[in-house]
């Protein structure tokens, strides 16, 4: 049981830092595309972007432990 345990918990550690990547890319290409119209839309399909933080972010919601804090 606590190899299940163990294992969960590392899936939700990456996918809690996953989601955070994919946000901080996200909010970089449409800062980028902003100020530059079309830069970022070269490159990458800021849709697809969006839609990898929409479901990194579910699944990140789906699996996150709550945190106590030790007083």
């Amino acid at each position: 049981m606590r190899r299940i345990a163990r294992a969960m918990e590392m899936i939700s550690d990456i996918v809690g830092d996953f989601f955070a990547a994919t946000l901080v890319l996200y909010c970089a290409l449409l800062t980028f595309e902003v100020l530059r119209p079309g830069f970022a839309r070269f490159f990458f399909d800021i849709h697809f972007v969006a839609s990898m933080v929409f479901f990194s972010g579910t699944t990140a919601a789906l699996t996150c432990r709550s945190q106590r804090r030790q007083r």
